[in-house]
C-alpha cells in the first residue's frame, strides 16, 4: 500500500514505522510546528475503531515524561482512518535495542527498568493497567539503547474500577503474568511482565517458562537488580512488591535488601519502606503509610495471620485501627525470632540465648543456651520463619533447609530439637487455627502440617513450589496452581506474540 502524503491537512508523511495487528504507524513532520511524530493509523473496521477509542481515552489522560506524548487525535475522512498523533521516540524501540545490542549492562537495565516502572507507578495511580508490557512497547525517547525509555501502546489497557480485576485476556505470551490465563490481571500483572523484560535483559534468552523459573530459583534471595526483578516475577502475584513503587524505589537503592513484606488474612500485602509501614488491598489499591517503626524492622508475624507484627531493635509493635502500637520492649537490642499476639507471647535470640516470653511486662521470661547447631540456624535472620504453635511451643524454619527446629517450654525450662524434613522448606504459613508448611524443590510441591512435635503430609503435586501457594478455597488448607493454561490457550495465534 503506498504511503499517503498528508494527513488531517497537517502531517506530512515522511516514511514507515512499523504495521500491527490494528494498523500502521508511520513518520511524519508536523507541518505547522515543524516536530517529528509518529502517527498511528486505524482502518475503518468496527473492531479496530473500538481499539482506537480505547487507546484514545488512554493516551490523552496519561501525562507523563516516561509515556510517550499523544499530542492530537483525529480523522481523516479523505482516507478513511482514524489516527492517534504521538511524539516521536527517535531511539527505536528496546527490540530493535537487543536485536543490535544484546549485551545491557546492569546499570542500564536498572535505569530501563526505573524509567518504565515510573511510567507504570503514574499510569496505576490514574487506575490504568497496561496490559502488553514488551520490548516492543519500550521506545528511546532519544537515542537507540540509551535512557531514557517511554512506554507506549495502551492499546490494550484498560481502566481499572477501584477494587476489582480486568476479566479479559489480552497480552504477549512471554510476558504474559499467570494470573491472566485465569483471567484476573490486575496491576500486579503489569509488575510480573516488566520483570520478565528485565529478565531477558539480564541473560540475553527469551524469557520462556524455563528460563524464569531459572532465573528464579537463582536469584529470589539476592539483594539488587537481579532480586528485584526475581521477586517481580514471582508467579504468586500475592509475593510480588505490594506494587510498582516499591520496585523503583528498591531498584534505585542497589545495596539494600529486598524490602520485607508480608500478607495478612484478609487479603492486604504489607510492606515495610524507610521506616514506614505501607498497606495494598487485595487488588492494589488503597494505599495507605502507617507510620514510622524505627530502624531495621522486619515482619515476625506468618502470611495470613490477622495483624502486623513488626520487631525493630528492642521492641514489637503491631498496627491497631490505623496506628503503630507498642506490645513489647526490653532495655537492650535482642532479636526476635518469632511472635503472636493471639498467644501472647515472644521468642527472641541474644548471644547464644534462645528466650521466650509473655508480652505482659510482669511475666519472667523463660531462658535456654542453645547449642551450637542452633546457635547457627538462629543467627541467620535471612528466609527465617517462626511459627508459635501455643503459648509454649514454637516452630523455627529457614527456607531451603531440610530442618525445623521444634521448641517447647514446661516449668520454667526450654528444650528443643531438630525435626528432619525429606525436602526443603520453602515456606511456613498460618491458616485458620492450624500451622501449615510447603516443601519442596523445582519439580515436586508438598504441603505439610504440624501436628505437636510431628510433621505430617497433607497433599503432593507435580509442580515447582515457585508454582503453587497455599490456599483454603475449598475449606481446607490446599495448593493452588499457580500456572494452570486453560485450554482457551490452544487456539492463540501467533499475532499474541507481535
Amino acid at each position: 500500500m503506498p504511503l499517503p502524503e498528508q494527513l488531517l491537512n497537517r502531517y506530512r508523511v515522511v516514511g514507515r514505522i512499523a504495521v500491527g495487528t490494528l494498523g500502521t504507524v508511520l513518520a511524519a513532520i508536523d507541518e505547522r510546528t515543524g516536530q517529528e511524530v509518529a502517527l498511528k493509523l486505524f482502518d475503518g473496521s468496527d473492531n479496530n475503531f473500538a481499539a482506537w477509542v480505547d487507546e484514545l481515552r488512554l493516551a490523552t489522560r496519561l501525562d507523563h515524561p516516561n509515556i510517550v506524548s499523544c499530542l492530537d487525535v483525529g480523522e481523516d475522512k479523505q482516507l478513511g482512518v482514524h489516527l492517534l498523533v504521538f511524539d516521536r521516540a527517535h531511539g527505536g524501540s528496546l527490540r530493535r535495542a537487543m536485536v543490535v545490542n544484546a549485551d545491557f549492562e546492569q546499570s542500564a537495565v536498572v535505569d530501563l527498568l526505573c524509567d518504565v516502572g515510573s511510567a507504570l507507578v503514574y499510569a496505576h495511580a490514574h487506575q490504568v493497567i497496561h496490559r502488553d508490557v514488551k520490548p516492543e512497547n519500550i521506545l528511546a525517547l532519544r537515542a537507540a539503547g540509551q535512557s531514557p525509555w517511554a512506554l507506549t501502546d495502551f492499546g490494550t489497557g484498560r481502566f481499572l474500577a477501584r477494587g476489582s480485576l480486568a476479566a479479559s485476556f489480552v497480552g504477549s505470551l512471554l510476558y504474559m503474568a499467570p494470573e491472566v490465563y485465569r483471567g484476573a490481571s490486575n496491576l500486579a500483572s503489569d509488575q510480573y511482565s516488566l520483570g520478565m523484560v528485565g529478565v531477558e535483559l539480564l541473560t540475553g534468552r527469551q524469557p520462556t517458562a524455563q528460563v524464569r523459573d531459572d532465573f528464579l530459583f537463582t536469584h529470589r534471595d539476592r539483594g539488587g537488580v537481579y532480586g528485584t526483578v526475581a521477586k517481580m516475577i514471582t508467579p504468586d502475584p500475592q509475593r510480588r512488591f505490594v506494587d510498582m513503587a516499591a520496585v523503583v524505589h528498591t531498584l534505585k537503592s542497589p545495596h539494600q535488601q529486598l524490602p520485607p513484606q508480608t500478607r495478612l488474612d484478609d487479603g492486604r500485602r504489607l510492606t515495610i519502606e524507610n521506616g514506614r509501614l505501607r498497606a495494598l488491598s487485595p487488588c492494589g489499591d488503597n494505599q495507605t503509610v502507617r507510620g514510622v517503626i524505627g530502624r531495621h524492622p522486619r515482619f515476625v508475624n506468618l502470611n495470613g495471620e490477622c495483624a502486623p507484627l513488626i520487631a525493630a531493635g528492642n521492641r514489637l509493635v503491631t498496627c491497631r485501627a490505623s496506628r503503630l502500637t507498642a506490645l513489647w520492649s526490653t532495655d537492650h537490642r535482642v532479636d526476635v525470632v518469632a511472635a503472636s499476639g493471639e498467644h501472647s507471647v515472644v521468642w527472641w535470640y541474644q548471644r547464644g540465648i534462645l528466650c521466650c516470653q509473655g508480652l505482659h511486662s510482669t511475666s519472667v521470661p523463660i531462658r535456654a543456651k542453645m547449642p551450637s547447631e542452633y546457635r547457627r540456624l538462629l543467627e541467620l535472620r535471612d528466609g527465617m520463619m517462626g511459627a508459635i504453635l501455643s503459648p509454649k511451643t514454637a516452630v523455627f524454619a529457614w527456607r531451603g533447609s531440610r530442618q525445623l527446629l521444634f521448641c517447647h517450654t514446661k516449668k520454667q525450662k526450654l528444650s528443643g530439637r531438630f525435626l528432619d524434613l525429606p525436602w526443603p522448606i520453602e515456606c511456613v504459613e498460618r491458616v485458620g487455627e492450624s500451622t501449615v508448611g510447603l516443601m519442596g524443590n523445582q519439580q515436586m510441591s508438598i504441603l505439610i502440617g504440624l501436628k505437636g512435635d510431628r510433621v505430617v503430609t497433607l497433599e503432593r503435586v507435580e509442580l515447582g513450589v515457585h508454582l503453587v501457594r497455599i490456599s483454603t478455597s475449598g475449606g481446607s488448607p490446599c495448593l493452588e496452581k499457580l500456572v494452570v493454561v486453560p485450554d482457551s490457550m490452544c487456539s492463540i495465534t501467533s499475532e499474541a506474540y507481535r
